[in-house]
């Protein structure tokens, strides 16, 4: 079964801060099947390349659903409590994070 409207769809998948809305059953299990190696994979490229270790995984979960979902886009905010039905008005705030190790111990500063 394929549901064009997404704001009618069943097929649901919560990862992290956002809630994807998919179109058909066979959409939603190719991305729950692949996200986690989509994400491993773009971050350990991000690795070579600048030899950070750069956490991105929500940016990576989202470019995984714009492959995989090609009729429509429909993503729920969780900390913003807002849907997202155009992807063109996703902003990208990248928060600094430095970890500190301090007896053995890693500690967000």
């Amino acid at each position: 079964m394929v549901i064009l409207d997404l704001r009618k769809s069943k097929f649901i998948y919560e990862y992290s801060n956002f809630i994807y809305y998919f179109s058909s059953d066979f959409n939603l299990q190719r991305f729950h099947k692949g996200l986690n190696d989509y994400i491993d994979y773009r971050t350990k490229m991000l690795k070579a390349r600048f030899d950070l270790d750069i956490g991105l995984d929500d940016f990576f979960a989202i470019k995984f659903y714009r492959k995989i979902e090609k009729r429509g886009f429909r993503i729920y905010g969780l900390k913003s409590k807002t849907f997202i039905e155009d992807p063109n008005r996703l902003y990208l705030n990248g928060d600094i994070h430095i970890l500190s190790i301090n007896n053995n111990f890693i500690k967000d500063v």
